[in-house]
């Protein structure tokens, strides 16, 4: 009987052993991921800091054929060596073009918005594209949003007219162009949202940097800052770098956020996205001295608060039934 009594002892004791070793675990990955998708942030915000600075010399076009060019080499050279270039094939070609479609205009959006606005304000609006999301979903995805979503919903829009302040003094048409990326991103997420079930992430990315090339090479010779440079232009060797920093870093954010997925739950980092907004704060700061105002500030919070509460709505309804 104490042989047993002590065996017991003993597997109570292993099995505590290995649930806290568990724990020890699944917080350490969070811990990875977190820092992952704070990094991935931060080189995508670095990436439109780039983007802004060359949209004063170069067209949007061509800034977008570059960088799109650079991400296919590098997914090419990736997966070639490995025998997986099949990976980056379409199954469902339609909807693989409507997403990259979305994903065009929000890129050319954002980055003419980059070319015209601080570099906070732009990230603080384009915020907006999941409570967009939210707003749309039930017409697009068939998902239904209680009382409190569009509230919260509500809350995010009073926080975008906040920064854009329609009424107010430094109202500015240009405010509605990161507007209008936040809408183009909220419809490129509903298209990923169908493709999930059939589609690598490596073709949506495939088929997405491709489009991307297309419509830079297309466009570029019009020109976006200056109306009467109908040509491309040459490349500097220190912009062709920052060219390909800004294509590298693009490529480098998107694996850093895959890998972020893997280390911890998405639901569990959709909150930390927010961090962008820090990130877009500190650089606009360092490299052009733009501080933002008390207005940008505070629709900031609102726009990451209410996105907050959709994400936990979200989540809290699914575990409910679970």
């Amino acid at each position: 009987m104490a042989v047993e009594t002590a065996r017991s002892t003993m597997d109570q004791a292993a099995a505590g052993a290995a649930a806290v070793a568990e724990l020890a675990r699944i917080a350490r990955h969070r811990r990875l991921g977190i820092a992952l998708l704070a990094s991935s942030a931060g080189l995508l915000t670095a990436g439109d800091a780039i983007a802004k600075w060359l949209t004063a010399t170069y067209p949007i076009g061509e800034i977008i054929f570059v960088r799109g060019l650079i991400v296919l080499a590098l997914l090419v050279l990736w997966f070639l060596p490995r025998g997986r270039l099949p990976d980056l094939l379409p199954r469902r070609l339609v909807g693989q073009l409507a997403r990259a479609l979305s994903f065009v205009a929000a890129t050319f959006l954002m980055i003419w918005s980059l070319s015209l606005l601080p570099l906070a304000t732009v990230t603080a609006i384009t915020f907006a594209a999941p409570i967009i999301t939210t707003a749309i979903a039930p017409w697009l995805l068939g998902e239904s949003a209680g009382w409190r979503r569009w509230l919260a919903v509500l809350a995010g829009f009073a926080g975008v007219l906040l920064i854009v302040s329609p009424f107010g003094g430094h109202w500015s048409w240009t405010l509605l162009i990161p507007l209008g990326a936040a809408a183009a991103q909220s419809l490129r997420d509903i298209s990923t949202r169908h493709l999930v079930g059939t589609e690598t992430n490596a073709s949506v990315v495939f088929v997405t940097m491709t489009a991307t090339v297309i419509a830079g090479a297309l466009t570029a010779p019009l020109g976006a800052i200056d109306p009467q440079a109908w040509r491309w232009t040459m490349p500097s060797a220190w912009d062709a770098a920052l060219l390909f920093c800004f294509g590298t870093a693009t490529c480098a954010a998107y694996l850093m956020q895959v890998a972020a997925l893997r280390a911890a739950e998405a639901a569990f980092l959709a909150p930390f996205k927010y961090v962008t907004v820090l990130w877009a704060i500190a650089i606009g700061f360092i490299i052009w001295g733009h501080v933002p105002g008390a207005a940008v500030l505070l629709g900031s919070l609102i726009i990451a608060g209410s996105g907050m509460f959709i994400w936990w709505r979200e989540t809290g309804m699914r575990s409910l039934h679970a």
